[in-house]
């Protein structure tokens, strides 16, 4: 985005790109952080909790993309793309899960087959098809081994 007299866009200030965000009934204004030229406002490695839409929309705005033309990529509404914006810089629980953690059914699978049950049996046990047993261990193993390598 360039303004309008032809600055290039180090001279673009921040309050160009400020946008307006309403706060239950009062509207105020909100100039973000990742909207000012030449500011990283977070590291690649600070982005890798994020989801790839909202590692992609972030990148959007960095580049000074308008939050409506953001949108329109994305088939969404301008107000949907600054929640994922504002929800960005959210903290995340500790409840996420780490490359060697297993989920239940992954655990659950993995100690049938080792007790001797085929994945047909355990299938009928989850209400599942067999491949889909075959597919939570294959899942499950790559995860374990990911972490025993330290990835």
């Amino acid at each position: 985005m360039w303004a309008a007299d032809g600055a290039s866009p180090s001279a673009v200030s921040a309050s160009f790109v400020s946008t307006a965000v309403f706060r239950g009934d009062k509207m105020q204004e909100r100039t973000p952080r990742a909207r000012v030229w030449g500011a990283d406002v977070r590291s690649i490695e600070d982005e890798k909790h994020l989801r790839p839409i909202e590692r992609r929309i972030l990148e959007l705005v960095r580049a000074g993309v308008r939050d409506a033309d953001i949108g329109n990529r994305f088939r969404r509404s301008p107000a949907y793309v600054r929640r994922v914006i504002e929800l960005a810089d959210v903290p995340r629980g500790e409840f996420a899960r780490t490359v060697g953690q297993l989920r239940p059914v992954e655990r659950r699978v993995l100690r049938l087959l080792e007790e001797g049950a085929r994945p047909a049996d355990i299938a009928s046990r989850l209400r599942r098809t067999p491949a889909y047993v075959r597919q939570v261990e294959r899942l499950a193993r790559h995860k374990l081994t990911a972490a025993a390598r330290g990835e």
